[in-house]
């Protein structure tokens, strides 16, 4: 036992060293030392565990605020808090002093007068900063309220009385334990921490089913992407296909699902799943988003080549019928371009946007997009049997469009052309021709002929060319789940009517006529596998 007293007394003694260190340089009483003083006897953020203290802590409850201090740090800046405390007009409330509360009064001073010091030199015209030096007090010992809060209605100011403390400005100064912090925390506080807590659970609870649910459709696109991700624990980690372990990744709820996101030096790599409603028949409607982002990040966001690759099922999709949308984003290059590809089981669009964005060459900026729907086969979607479009930023601007109005097969449809001339992305002189038949079959014959022209197959090769070296195995995985695209191909392989390709040319733009290198091997392909 006495071994035990002799060692708490060499432990106080080694604090109280520490709090009155030798040849301690003189202090300024203002509000710079002050507002440091206090930073510094303030738990750090790393030093909260579910927003409790780890370690011994003192409470004092302020005016208005509510005030945590580190008790470790507290007896280390005990002798500078004690110094400035030293310089404020405030005397000891003798130990023998009757309850007669003029007599208490002799000995205190109101809040409001602590802006000055005891020579009268106002070192501070915030109570704020007034209230942090006089808090700092109470949690060394060094300073006490006069009256109870309670009557603090009655003071001048209605602001508290204070005096100093008789107490030994070297003793130690003893904090609560961190399980004692909770007798601090108002019951409204604790239950919405509880509530924030069951919250939290549910949702990790929640990333962790729909990430073991649906990451597994994603799967396959991250592997030609050159990656993979998994669960250990409540952990998720990034993998390239090697299997080596490249980062954990970040879980974020987002509207609908979650976000699992990964950075790997240049590189980020994300997964989102979200679920975004059901259809008119009953269908989920979903979206699986893989995006690899090879750029450098500035100001926390990140800009520079990008390859999105979403899934899902959209609002007029069929239930259960995938979708496959690939976005590739090249800023940056002389070449600058954006290039889409969009495919479901029935219909399909490929797109190329060159010289984009604030920095793009408006005046060889063009635009190129073929959209095709098999209005045979896809009864459920009123929608467009094609669309070519061709545009540049400052020059002419065309597209011609079969259109039908509804889905039975002999509905009404139009067949239109539509040019213009582009000044900074405005439309002038619109020249509008427009030819009205009937026919579902018709319509999908004269779309079906103008996907056998050149400008049209070298514009779509040239695009799963792209779409391939960036993403190796995507046009196996492309003909392999949407073998619509196939039977487009077949058509693409024919000879165009010259009347249909004659009159395409008539419209098309010189400088947007793609030349595909590698579309004649690929249809040379396609005519031997028949």
């Amino acid at each position: 036992m006495e071994i035990k007293q002799n060692e708490e007394k060499k432990t106080q003694e080694n604090v109280a060293e520490v709090a009155t260190p030798e040849n301690q340089e003189e202090l300024e009483l203002n509000p710079k030392n002050v507002h440091k003083l206090f930073q510094d006897c303030l738990f750090k953020e790393e030093e909260y565990k579910d927003g409790e203290p780890t370690s011994d802590f003192n409470y004092v409850a302020g005016i208005a605020r509510q005030f945590i201090f580190n008790t470790e740090r507290l007896n280390k800046n005990k002798s500078k808090i004690a110094a400035l405390i030293d310089m404020l007009p405030l005397i000891p409330l003798p130990q023998s002093l009757s309850d007669d509360e003029n007599s208490m009064s002799i000995f205190s001073q109101s809040f409001s007068n602590l802006c000055v010091d005891k020579n009268g030199r106002q070192w501070t015209g915030e109570q704020p900063t007034m209230e942090l030096l006089m808090v700092l007090g109470i949690a060394c010992g060094l300073i006490e309220y006069t009256y109870p809060r309670e009557e603090w209605e009655k003071l001048f100011g209605k602001v508290p009385e204070i005096h100093k403390t008789t107490k030994n400005p070297d003793e130690v100064i003893i904090g609560e334990k961190p399980e004692e912090f909770s007798k601090y925390v108002p019951e409204e506080v604790k239950k919405k921490h509880e509530e924030e807590k069951e919250a939290l659970e549910k949702l990790r609870v929640m990333a962790k089913e729909t990430f073991e649910e649906h990451y597994k459709k994603a799967a396959p696109v991250f592997e030609m992407l050159g990656y993979s991700m998994s669960i250990e624990g409540e952990n998720y980690y990034l993998y390239d296909n090697k299997g080596e372990k490249l980062c954990e990744l970040s879980v974020t709820p987002i509207l609908g699902g979650f976000s699992y996101e990964g950075v790997v030096n240049d590189t980020k790599v994300e997964y989102i799943y979200s679920r975004d409603g059901q259809n008119p028949d009953g269908g989920l409607i979903y979206r699986d988003i893989i995006t690899v982002s090879n750029v450098k990040k500035r100001d926390e966001a990140y800009s520079g080549k990008e390859v999105k690759i979403e899934l899902g099922v959209g609002l007029h999709n069929v239930s259960d019928v995938p979708r496959l949308e690939v976005t590739i984003v090249e800023p940056g290059s002389e070449d600058e371009k954006i290039t889409k590809y969009y495919a479901t089981p029935y219909n399909m669009s490929f797109e190329i946007e060159n010289n984009f964005g604030a920095f793009g060459n408006y005046e060889d900026g063009t635009d190129r997009a073929v959209h095709y729907t098999n209005t045979m086969t896809n009864p459920f979607v009123n929608q467009g049997a094609l669309l070519i479009h061709e545009a540049q930023q400052n020059g002419r601007a065309y597209n011609i469009s079969i259109d039908r109005t509804n889905t039975y097969p002999e509905a009404p449809a139009k067949y239109a052309h539509r040019t213009a001339d582009y000044k900074a992305g405005t439309s002038t002189n619109p020249d509008v021709t427009i030819c009205n038949f009937s026919g579902r079959d018709i319509a999908n014959e004269i779309a079906c002929e103008y996907l056998k022209t050149p400008r049209v197959k070298n514009l779509y090769y040239h695009i799963l060319e792209h779409i391939e070296a960036e993403v190796s195995g995507m046009k196996d995985y492309i003909h392999k789940n949407y073998p619509f695209i196939e039977s487009v191909e077949e058509v693409m392989s024919e000879t165009p009517a010259v009347d249909i390709e004659k009159t395409l040319n008539s419209f098309a733009i010189p400088g947007a006529d793609l030349k595909c290198e590698k579309a004649h091997r690929t249809l040379k392909e396609l005519k031997n596998k028949k």
